[in-house]
């Protein structure tokens, strides 16, 4: 949802998770894929072995 531009509070309510949890996971996705923000991961999964 994120690399599809939803916000961190439209995940949250999607999700019935609080922001900052989305917040918390998406910046351990950030540091595991190398990347820093969601044009980042956007790329990054674009690129991703199982897209192909």
């Amino acid at each position: 949802m994120s690399a599809a531009g939803h916000s961190n509070r439209d995940i949250a309510q999607r999700l019935f998770v609080t922001p900052k949890t989305v917040e918390v996971h998406l910046t351990s996705v950030y540091r595991k894929l190398s990347v820093g923000n969601r044009a980042g991961l956007r790329q990054a999964l674009d690129h991703a072995p199982w897209t192909s």
